[in-house]
């Protein structure tokens, strides 16, 4: 556009570094997002598997109460 004329070379240069903060901003924001998506997946899958570990102990508690009710051999 400068080679045609359309805009001048401060032009070009004020748009280069519009352009450039636009960019780091949209960066910055997908950091960001990127860092929040992480944070949620480890924290859904540790309460997920504190669900798992608590079902299984439950079980395994009803387990040992049924194998009490039987006379040791």
């Amino acid at each position: 556009m400068v080679a045609t004329g359309k805009i001048s070379s401060q032009e070009k240069n004020t748009m280069k570094q519009r352009i450039s903060s636009m960019s780091y901003s949209l960066q910055a924001e997908m950091n960001h997002f990127h860092s929040n998506r992480i944070y949620d997946y480890n924290r859904v899958m540790q309460l997920y598997l504190e669900g798992q570990v608590k079902f299984y102990e439950e079980i395994a508690a009803k387990l040992r109460q049924a194998l009490g009710q039987f006379t040791k051999l």
